[in-house]
């Protein structure tokens, strides 16, 4: 397992279980934004948005501790499949209320998946988890919504919480983590999906570009 500084971090490669640190504790001085083009500096749901004026996103970030009790997050490392529960965990707002806008893009991008025309706007999901330390983060892999092992009714569910007596709802999503192998996720590659996202295939990861584009679930 490689770990990269912080100084390193606009250089460095991205590496499946590879962990990149942070500077400090201090605002701004965590390694995602750093590591990776035009992405903000905080929040588990983190989107960047192409320049084309499509209001589509180029990618988008998952940011999980896989510790939390109330909303666990997980990974199944030997199937890939990865449950991951949306931004609206607190009570006062509505499903899709929520500041990052988290689970109107979640409720967006399911929807988009049985359509052959709009599946093509689907952004590449890149899964990073807390690796204990300061803001430091590990590259858990590329992501892509809906899982063959779990029901296409369960793939993007609003369940209900309740919290000090207070009831509110919020998604639990299931994605797939693609098999990439050895092969490193390219920068340039993120960089296309935001300046020139028609021309971005062409530096995709194989074995991603395909399951990204592959048809649609009978």
């Amino acid at each position: 397992m490689s770990d990269f500084e912080f100084d390193e971090l606009e250089r460095a490669p991205l590496i499946i279980d590879a962990v990149y640190k942070s500077k400090s504790t201090q605002f701004g001085d965590g390694p995602l934004s750093k590591l990776l083009p035009k992405l903000e500096n905080q929040g588990g749901f983190r989107r960047v948005k192409r320049q084309d004026n499509s209001g589509q996103l180029a990618y988008i970030v998952l940011y999980t501790s896989l510790a939390e009790i109330d909303w666990p997050d997980f990974l199944d490392v030997e199937t890939g499949v990865l449950r991951y529960f949306g931004d609206n965990r607190t009570p006062g707002k509505s499903l899709h209320d929520t500041p990052k806008k988290g689970n109107r893009h979640l409720r967006d991008i399911f929807a988009k998946i049985d359509s052959s025309i709009e599946r093509k706007d689907i952004p590449p999901f890149l899964v990073f988890q807390w690796a204990g330390n300061m803001f430091d983060a590990k590259f858990l892999g590329i992501a892509v919504p809906g899982n063959p092992n779990i029901p296409p009714d369960r793939e993007l569910n609003a369940i209900w919480r309740s919290k000090k007596g207070n009831r509110f709802q919020n998604y639990e999503a299931y994605f797939s983590i693609l098999d990439t192998g050895d092969e490193e996720v390219s920068k340039e590659w993120l960089k296309l999906l935001i300046n020139d996202h028609k021309d971005s295939l062409s530096l995709a990861l194989p074995r991603g570009n395909n399951l990204l584009n592959s048809e649609d679930k009978e």
